[in-house]
Parts: C-alpha cells; structure tokens; sequence
C-alpha cells in the first residue's frame, strides 16, 4: 500500500469513493459532478490535506483536510471533511494509515487541533475515531443553505 498526495487525475476514482461513504450518510447525496468539482478545488488548494491510498495502482481510500483559524486554540486548525476506504479494503489498517499520515501533516504544518463530524448512527466510525484519539463533544453540528 502506498500513501500519497492526491492528483487530478484519482478524482474519478475519489468520487467513486464519495458516493460509496455519501451512501451511507442521510444528509449527503452523491453527485459525482459536485463531488468532483469539490475534489479537484481540494487538491488545487495548498492549505488542505488530501490524499490518497493505493494498492495496485488502484485508489481504495481517500482523506480530505481542510485548514481554518481555531479561535480556541489560537492557531491553525484542520477539519476532516473527508475519510473513507472502500468496503473490499477495510479492516487493513488503511484507515488508520490515512488518518495517521493526514493528521502528522497537519502537526507539521503546525496545527494544534483536528475536529470532524460522524453520522451519529455510523457506531463503527466513532470507534474508529475515538480509537485513534478523538473525543466526543458537547457541540452539535447544523447546517445552514443560502437560497440562490
């Protein structure tokens, strides 16, 4: 398995990816237009994290990082947007891999804190996460559509 940054041409392979994990989510519909636009403006952008695993020269799992400004901490913060490997390929460590390689990153980009949102019924990714040391929160995540 390798680990590498992500390139225009994996976007079909990760919007692959996408609509397999936005199968799985209720608030999120897969739209592999949308989702490629979203991908390819991710790995235009210098201050987010995305990448790819690969096995066989083929992608079976992907991370997205995006950086802002954490008031709490003072500093520079990312948010994982993004995590999935797909069904054949779990239970290999490429999760963790991934997550481990995204979040080192950001550590030596010097962010001080990494933050993510879950399906609260996804039983599975909240192990996953609180495995690899994040912690649940008393904040509730809500979103907000501006009417075009």
């Amino acid at each position: 398995m390798t680990i590498r940054s992500a390139c225009r041409s994996d976007i079909p392979a990760m919007a692959g990816l996408m609509a397999e994990l936005f199968s799985i989510e209720d608030d999120f519909t897969p739209d592999r237009e949308k989702q490629s636009a979203a991908l390819a403006m991710l790995i235009n952008d210098p201050n987010a994290i995305v990448s790819v695993a690969e096995i066989e020269e083929k992608v079976v799992g992907m991370v997205s990082v995006q950086r802002f400004i954490s008031t709490a901490t003072g500093n520079y913060a990312g948010v994982l947007e993004d995590m999935v490997v797909t069904h054949r390929y779990r239970s290999r460590k490429i999760g963790s891999t991934l997550l481990h390689h995204a979040i080192t990153e950001g550590i030596n980009r010097g962010w001080k804190r990494f933050s993510l949102g879950s399906d609260i019924r996804n039983s599975a990714a909240i192990a996953f996460y609180e495995r690899h040391g994040f912690v649940g929160s008393h904040l509730h995540l809500m979103y907000f559509f501006p009417s075009a």
